[in-house]
């Protein structure tokens, strides 16, 4: 593996925000936060892509805990979508998936999808 670069990394550079074929910008990777699910937070340079694989699962993402946005959600009257097809059969009791693993069951999820 030869570097993870970030947001950060490409900034010295202006880098980090590029032209688009539509005349916009568009983010590189994720700059302080991800703004729509399957962004890219990082990018990871290597000299063989089973290299690269191995180095993307090495990186580190901090995330929002799921009972905030759900208190959020539901103050503000919005309805939530989960993508939850990577957690279920594997957090919650008996793998019933994020939602469970957090004691949500019951809140109203709009649409969880699961895998």
């Amino acid at each position: 593996m030869l570097a993870v670069l970030t947001a950060e990394d490409l900034k010295p550079l202006k880098l980090h925000w590029m032209p688009t074929l539509a005349g916009d910008v568009q983010a590189v990777v994720a700059d302080e936060k991800v703004c729509f699910q399957n962004q890219e937070g990082a990018m990871v340079i290597a000299t063989h892509r089973y290299i690269a694989a191995d180095g993307g699962d090495l990186v580190e993402v901090e995330d929002e805990p799921l009972p905030a946005l759900v208190e959020l959600a539901e103050k503000y009257g919005c309805i939530m979508m989960i993508d939850d097809a990577h957690s279920s059969g594997v957090l919650g009791k008996n793998g019933r998936g994020t939602v469970n693993h957090f004691g949500l069951d019951g809140r109203g999820f709009g649409l969880l999808l699961a895998g």
